[in-house]
């Protein structure tokens, strides 16, 4: 993702409790941490230089019928390790590249 200023790195997860295309209710994180195969859809947006990232609290997560893309629509706050106190909200469309 390009803003005005920074780039960005989107990621997407459902790791656990994938059942194929459909949407995916996001939830505040269990774990502090992609990669945990905890059940709960993630989305997370780090800032590509200083490597901040906002993690996913609320929204959905949709994944497509061909499973390499979809629609995202989240509300992100920093992360426990994050030294800034923004809240982002996001919407759009995903692919995998």
């Amino acid at each position: 993702m390009h803003g005005t200023k920074d780039d960005f790195i989107l990621y997407v997860e459902v790791d656990g409790n994938y059942h194929g295309p459909g949407t995916y209710a996001l939830a505040p994180w269990p774990h502090d941490s992609l990669g945990v195969p905890d059940g709960v859809a993630k989305v997370a947006v780090r800032e590509y230089v200083t490597g901040r990232l906002w993690e996913s609290s609320a929204g959905s997560l949709t994944v497509d019928n061909l499973e390499n893309g979809g629609f995202v629509y989240a509300g992100l706050g920093p992360s426990a390790n994050s030294p800034v106190q923004v809240e982002l909200n996001i919407a759009g469309w995903w692919s995998c590249s």
